[in-house]
């Protein structure tokens, strides 16, 4: 069994989104919880601890692997690098 499995979410509806670039399956799901950058907020300087990040997107890289690699699943709503970046870094 893929270690990112357990990281998974279960779906509550799918559907589909057609435009002039193809066809797009849409994946519904609750919430997960707080988002990370409201998370920064409550710790001191704003900045979110290294380890906090390091175990996120290790969890992160895990699930999307599992729902590529078993699932044949492409997670395409990613956070640019940019936006990342402001997670991490003061400013």
């Amino acid at each position: 069994s893929h270690a990112g499995a357990m990281l998974v979410r279960k779906a509550l509806d799918t559907f589909q989104i057609d435009d002039a670039k193809g066809s797009y399956q849409v994946i519904v799901h609750q919430p997960l919880g707080i988002r990370l950058y409201d998370l920064r907020h409550r710790f001191t300087d704003k900045i979110l601890p290294e380890k906090a990040v390091k175990l996120t997107l290790m969890h992160l890289l895990l699930a999307l692997d599992y729902l590529h690699t078993e699932a044949g699943i492409v997670h395409t709503g990613m956070l640019a690098p940019t936006h990342l970046s402001r997670l991490t870094h003061s400013s």
